[in-house]
C-alpha cells in the first residue's frame, strides 16, 4: 500500500466516526459511510442523493457529498461544495482544509495545496499517525513548485476512451514485435468471472471485478479494438501482465485470489483450443505468495522486482537477480541510491541496460504519491545514480507508475490515477522531445562470449523468459579490434541515374546551379502534392567517417531549408548522408542525389533537372535500391565522434522531421532477414540498442507506414509485422 493510499486510510477510519459523534447521523449518512470505507463512491453518493435536506442543509451530508465528488474526480463540484461550507479561516471540520488541499494539489496549484496541508496539521495532535502522512504530503508541494516550472521534457496525453474506462487500467506493456500493439490489465466492468468477493466467490450484490489483460491496436492515429485475451490466459481470478519476452512468444502474468499474492505463469501461445490451459510456472528468484509481483525481465536474463523481504530500507524496494550457469542468482538489494524508507516499485530497464526507470512515492523527489523516476548505472563505479524525477506533465500529484519506452526510443505508455482520466487509473503516453536511450559503452578489451541459442518453447521446455539467452546483466562490451560481421560486398554501380540532382561542394542559396534545381524540385513537388523526397548527400571517404558524415549531413539540411522556402512541408523531405569513394578530385566532398518517396500504389517518377551525374564511384548498390534496410544504433544531437562508424560497415546519418536527433544506422541490404541477421551479430556484440529500419526509395518508415507498401515489397512484411 502506498504512503497516499495509506493516507486516505486513515482518514476514513479517524474521520468518520468522528463526524458521526458531532452529529446525529440518519441511516442514509450511516450507509453513505459505510461505502465510502469500502470505497464505493458512485453508491455512496447515490445514497447521500436520495435525501434533498440532507445534501442541501446537513453540513456533515454535504461535507461526505464533496468528498464522493473528489474521489470521482468531480474537482469542480468538490471545490465549490467545501468551500460553501466556510470561508478562508473557519470550517465545521479540520478534514475541509485537507481535501481542499487534495484538490489544489490535483491541479498543480502547489503552493495553495501546501497552505491547507499546514492549516490542517495544526488541528492534529502531534501523537496523531496523521501527521506524517500529511507532512509528506507538504514536502510534495514544495517538490512540485521546484519542477513546475522546467521545461517539460516530454508532451503527455491520455489513450482515450479506446482503451481506458471508468475502471482501472494499468501495467500497460508494448509489443516487442508489433509496433501498434499494447498490452495492459484492466478491473472493469465485464471482466470474466463477474463481481466476486475477497475469497473469489461469485457476489453480484458487494462484490468487485477481478483484473483481465487486454490488448489494443493503434488505427488512425488512435487506439483502439480493445480485446480481452483468451480464456486460456483470463479467468474469474485476478490476471495481471507483467511482462512479454524478447521474442514477443511467451507473454509473463500474474495470477491469484488478491492482487497482491499469487502466482506467476507463462502463456506461450501454444495452440489447444479456447478452454485449453496451457501456462506454465514461471520459476524464478522471487516469491509471489508473498507480495513479490511487481517485476521486469530485462533480456531474458536479468530480473529486476519489488519487495518488502527483511533487510530492506523501508517500504518496498527493488532487487535484482541475474540468470547465470542455469539458475538465477541470489537477489541483490539495488542500494540506497535507488531504495528509500518509502516504497520504490515498477521498474523497467532500458534496452541500453543502464537507463533503469521506476516509481517512488519517496516524499524527498515525488510531487504527489508514485512518481517515476529515472537513474544510471556506471559499470566503472558499479552504483546507480542519484535517481532524477521526469518531472511534469509526466509525473502528476496522482500516482505514475509502470513505465514502459517503446522501441522508438522517443515515447512511453505508463498508468497514472491523475483527476483528469476516466477511471481510477488510465494509460497515458508521453512523447519525449530527446531520445531516451544511451549510448553504448565502448570499455572492454575482450570480445563477448558467443550468444547460446533459446530452444523454443514447449510443455515439457522452459520458455525463453525462464531459459535466458544471454548470462551478462549489463551491455556487452566493445572489442578493441573490428568485429567480424556479414554484410554485401561494395559493388561499382553507374552514377549517370536520373535521381542524381547536381554535385557540388559547401553549395550556397546564391549558387545559380544550387537556387534552379531547388526550384525545379519544388515545382514537381508542389504539382504532386502526395510525392515525399528523400535528399541524399554522398560523402567521399575520409576519416573519421563521423566528421565527414557529419558534414554532408549538413550540406543536405541547407538543400532542405531551400526545399521549404520554396513552400514544401518540412515532413515531406527526408535527408541523409552516405559515404561513397571516388577519384575525380574535382567533384569536391559531397553529391547530392533526390529520390521520390510516390504514395502507396504509384510508382516513383525519375526526375534529374540538370542532367548531372554523381562521379565515378564506388558504394554499397543496396544504398539506392528500391527497398533497403538499415540498423540504427545511436542518435545523438550532433556529430557522432565514437568508433562505432569505423568498426561497421556503410555508415549513415540521417535526419526527419519532427525529430532532434541525427540517427547513426550501419549495414546495407535489400531483404529483412540479413538485416536481422546482422542486428542480431551486433546485439550479441554489445549493441543491445541496435534495431532495424528500412527505407523505400530512400525516405525512412516506421512500421505502421511500411504497411501500406507491403503490396509493392512482400519483404517488408518481416518488418511491418504483417
Amino acid at each position: 500500500m502506498t504512503h497516499r493510499l495509506l493516507l486516505c486510510s486513515l482518514l476514513l477510519l479517524f474521520l468518520l466516526p468522528a463526524l458521526s459523534a458531532q452529529q446525529s447521523a440518519t441511516d442514509l449518512k450511516k450507509k453513505s459511510r459505510e461505502l465510502l470505507g469500502q470505497g464505493k463512491y458512485t453508491e455512496a453518493k447515490a445514497t447521500l442523493s436520495n435525501s434533498r435536506e440532507l445534501v442541501r442543509d446537513d453540513k456533515e451530508g454535504r461535507f461526505l457529498l464533496a468528498v464522493c465528488n473528489y474521489h470521482l474526480h468531480l474537482l469542480d463540484e468538490a471545490f465549490t461544495q467545501l468551500k460553501a461550507l466556510g470561508d478562508n479561516e473557519r470550517y465545521p471540520f479540520p478534514e475541509c482544509r485537507l481535501y481542499l488541499g487534495k484538490i489544489y494539489h490535483a491541479r498543480h496549484e502547489f503552493a495553495e495545496a501546501g497552505r491547507h496541508y499546514k492549516k490542517y496539521l495544526k488541528t492534529l495532535s502531534t501523537s496523531n499517525p496523521l501527521r506524517r502522512a500529511v507532512w509528506n504530503e507538504v514536502r510534495r508541494c514544495q517538490n512540485g513548485l521546484d519542477l513546475q516550472y522546467k521545461t517539460a521534457p516530454a508532451f503527455v496525453e491520455n489513450l482515450g476512451p479506446g482503451v481506458n474506462t471508468t475502471g482501472d487500467e494499468f501495467g500497460s506493456v508494448p509489443s516487442p514485435t508489433y509496433i501498434d500493439r499494447l498490452y495492459f490489465s484492466s478491473i472493469r466492468q465485464g471482466n470474466s468471472g463477474g463481481r466476486r468477493d475477497e475469497r473469489g466467490n461469485p457476489d453480484e450484490a458487494n462484490g468487485r471485478y477481478f483484473s483481465d489483460i487486454y490488448s489494443c491496436r493503434l488505427i488512425g492515429g488512435k487506439w483502439s479494438q480493445t480485446q480481452p485475451l483468451p480464456y486460456s490466459v483470463n479467468s474469474p481470478r485476478h490476471e495481471v501482465l507483467v511482462d512479454i519476452n524478447n521474442n514477443g512468444n511467451a507473454l509473463i502474468f500474474f495470477k491469484g485470489l488478491t492482487l497482491q499474492k499469487g502466482e506467476i505463469l507463462v502463456d506461450t501461445f501454444r495452440q489447444g483450443g479456447p478452454q485449453a490451459l496451457t501456462s506454465d510456472p514461471f520459476i524464478g528468484p522471487f516469491n509471489p505468495l508473498e507480495g513479490e509481483v511487481s517485476f521486469h525481465i530485462f533480456n531474458d536474463t536479468l530480473v529486476f522486482f519489488s519487495s518488502q523481504r527483511p533487510g530492506g530500507y523501508g517500504g518496498y524496494d527493488l532487487y535484482k537477480s541475474s540468470w547465470r550457469d542455469g539458475r538465477w542468482t541470489a537477489p541483490d538489494n539495488l542500494g540506497p541510491e535507488i531504495n528509500s524508507a518509502f516504497d520504490e516499485t515498477a521498474p523497467f530497464l532500458l534496452r541500453d541496460g543502464r537507463s533503469l526507470f521506476f516509481s517512488s512515492n519517496n516524499s524527498a523527489g515525488s510531487i504527489g504519491g508514485l512518481d517515476i523516476f529515472k537513474s544510471i548505472w556506471n559499470p566503472l563505479t558499479k552504483k546507480w545514480s542519484a535517481p532524477e524525477n521526469l518531472g511534469i506533465p509526466v509525473n502528476s500529484a496522482a500516482d505514475d507508475s509502470h513505465f514502459r519506452v517503446s522501441r522508438d526510443g522517443f515515447s512511453a505508455y505508463f498508468s497514472s490515477a491523475r483527476k483528469d482520466g476516466f477511471g481510477l487509473r488510465d494509460i497515458y503516453v508521453a512523447y519525449f522531445n530527446d531520445f531516451l536511450e544511451l549510448d553504448p559503452i565502448v570499455t572492454y578489451s575482450a570480445p563477448p562470449a558467443p550468444r547460446p541459442t533459446v530452444p523454443t518453447p514447449t510443455a515439457s521446455t522452459p520458455t525463453a523468459a525462464t531459459t535466458p539467452a544471454v548470462t551478462t546483466p549489463t551491455p556487452a562490451p566493445a572489442v578493441t579490434a573490428p568485429p567480424v560481421v556479414e554484410t554485401r560486398p561494395r559493388t561499382p554501380v553507374s552514377a549517370t541515374a536520373s535521381n542524381v540532382l547536381a554535385s557540388a561542394q559547401g553549395l550556397a542559396a546564391s549558387d545559380a546551379r544550387y537556387a534552379s534545381w531547388i526550384q525545379a524540385a519544388a515545382v514537381f513537388l508542389k504539382s504532386n502534392p502526395d510525392a515525399k523526397v528523400s535528399l541524399s548527400a554522398y560523402v567521399k571517404d575520409a576519416q573519421p567517417p563521423g566528421t565527414a558524415l557529419f558534414a554532408g549531413i549538413r550540406t543536405a539540411e541547407a538543400a532542405s531549408a531551400q526545399l521549404q522556402k520554396q513552400g514544401i512541408a518540412a515532413d515531406r523531405i527526408f535527408i541523409r548522408a552516405l559515404p561513397a569513394t571516388w577519384t575525380d578530385a574535382a567533384a569536391g566532398t559531397h553529391s547530392l542525389a533526390l529520390r521520390w518517396l510516390p504514395a502507396p500504389g504509384k510508382t516513383a517518377p525519375e526526375y534529374d533537372p540538370l542532367k548531372k551525374s554523381l562521379p565515378s564511384a564506388t558504394y554499397n548498390e543496396a544504398y539506392e535500391a528500391p527497398l533497403l534496410y538499415k540498423v540504427q544504433i545511436t542518435s545523438l544531437k550532433g556529430e557522432y565522434k565514437g568508433d562505432l562508424l569505423t568498426r561497421y560497415p556503410d555508415a549513415m546519418v540521417e535526419k526527419s522531421h519532427g525529430v532532434d536527433f541525427y540517427r547513426y544506422t550501419v549495414g546495407a541490404f535489400t531483404a529483412y532477414a540479413e538485416a536481422e541477421k546482422f542486428r542480431r551479430q551486433l546485439v550479441a556484440q554489445g549493441q543491445t540498442s541496435a534495431y532495424i529500419t528500412a527505407y523505400v526509395y530512400g525516405f525512412r518508415l516506421e512500421r505502421g507506414p511500411a504497411r501500406a507498401y507491403t503490396s509493392a515489397f512482400p519483404d517488408l512484411r518481416g518488418y511491418a509485422g504483417n
